[in-house]
């Protein structure tokens, strides 16, 4: 009877263990089944996005109706409406710069779970839109593309079994005017005036000759505007990455380097005697920061340095452009990547953008006077420069 007693004991703990085992088992599984439902559901809702800009744009092929070919897709009001007026925002981009579009296409990926509980879920995901479009007699298409990372709140709906979107924060403002990012969250826009005058010919400083080649810049923004270079230090989680890309850009078209009296001054990149990333890398400040980027270059190229406001600015390839637009001490910095007829294209990093027609926020720009010596005087390699020695 005792040796009953025990084996029976022993067989429900066993059988607790069991059963307790089956409920983790199945409590994951029923997570791991949520996690997919969530990614499809941000998926499929970023799919949306780019039928509403082909909408917007009167793309024939792409003519249909969102509402019918995303019915599994739940938005309250809010979200709806932002993605309305973005559509709108990126019609009123591609009209205002007399684009004539080609295609839309949109993808997604970088799907991560942030937060989660039984009854929500915060994600984030990248969505790229790439586009083509033309804007001369020769019909020559130009590829650009812009890439945002979106952070999406969902809440399970029960009733369907799916999910209600009820918070999408992204900042598309130089494209298509949106930015749906809190404002405790935001960067502070400022004014600031140009730090340096703009370097006007030889006797001012150095100039860049011919083996500074602008074409360099092109195929540089064309592979690594969204594919970060591994070579370098990736500082988007200190402040932003822009500067440092254009930095590399500059550096890739010939543009020499130099360093100052230490170890943050000048202009430069060092790996420090090794070949793989590692924190021993190091910069100069003006490497890698937007507000000191532009003065610094202007203080030691022949170059030129204003204000966008005070009229139309001849872009060349190599070009910097800054939005002056932070109280972190940051700034933005595009740098041109293009040229369709007399319109500037334009690239840059943390806001991942590539061949860009020219944001209307820029507000200074640095053109570097880019020279060959012939016959007593410097010829420039960038059409339109106009640089006189």
């Amino acid at each position: 009877m005792k040796k009953l007693k025990i084996c029976g004991s022993i067989i429900m703990v066993i059988a607790l263990i069991c059963c307790t085992s089956f409920s983790s088992l199945a409590d994951s599984s029923s997570d791991r089944g949520s996690n997919v439902t969530a990614e499809s559901t941000v998926v499929n809702y970023i799919d949306m996005r780019g039928v509403l800009l082909r909408n917007s744009c009167n793309l024939g092929q792409h003519l249909i109706s969102p509402s019918s070919a995303f019915s599994d897709i739940n938005m309250v009001d809010s979200v709806d409406s932002v993605n309305q007026e973005r559509a709108r925002g990126f019609e009123n981009y591609i009209l205002s710069n007399d684009l004539n579009l080609l295609s839309v296409e949109v993808s997604s990926n970088g799907f991560e779970v942030l937060e989660q509980d039984s009854d929500s879920y915060i994600v984030k995901v990248y969505e790229r839109t790439d586009f083509e479009w033309y804007n001369t007699p020769e019909k020559t298409p130009i590829h650009s593309a812009f890439g945002t990372w979106h952070e999406i709140t969902l809440e399970r709906d029960w009733k369907s079994g799916g999910f209600l979107i009820v918070k999408d924060e992204f900042n598309e403002e130089d494209i298509t005017g949106i930015n749906t990012i809190e404002e405790e969250d935001r960067e502070e826009l400022i004014d600031l005036p140009v730090v340096l005058p703009g370097r006007t010919n030889a006797s001012t400083g150095s100039v860049v000759y011919g083996s500074y080649i602008p074409e360099q810049i092109q195929e540089y923004c064309r592979k690594y505007a969204f594919s970060y270079n591994p070579n370098y230090y990736d500082y988007s989680v200190y402040g932003g990455d822009c500067a440092n890309f254009a930095s590399q850009c500059l550096a890739n078209g010939g543009l020499a380097q130099y360093r100052g009296s230490t170890q943050y001054d000048g202009w430069y990149y060092d790996k420090n005697g090794t070949y793989d990333i590692t924190y021993d890398d190091i910069s100069a400040s003006a490497w890698r920061g937007a507000l000191v980027l532009l003065p610094e270059l202007s203080s030691h190229y022949a170059s030129e340095m204003g204000s966008v406001s005070d009229g139309d600015v001849n872009w060349n390839v190599g070009d910097l452009g800054l939005v002056s637009r932070t109280s972190s001490g940051q700034g933005h910095v595009y740098i041109c990547s293009g040229k369709s007829g007399s319109v500037g294209l334009f690239s840059s990093h943390t806001e991942d953008r590539y061949n860009v027609v020219e944001p209307e926020t820029i507000d200074t720009y640095l053109h570097i006077h880019s020279c060959i010596y012939n016959n007593g005087a410097y010829r420039c390699l960038s059409p339109g420069c106009g640089f006189v020695s």
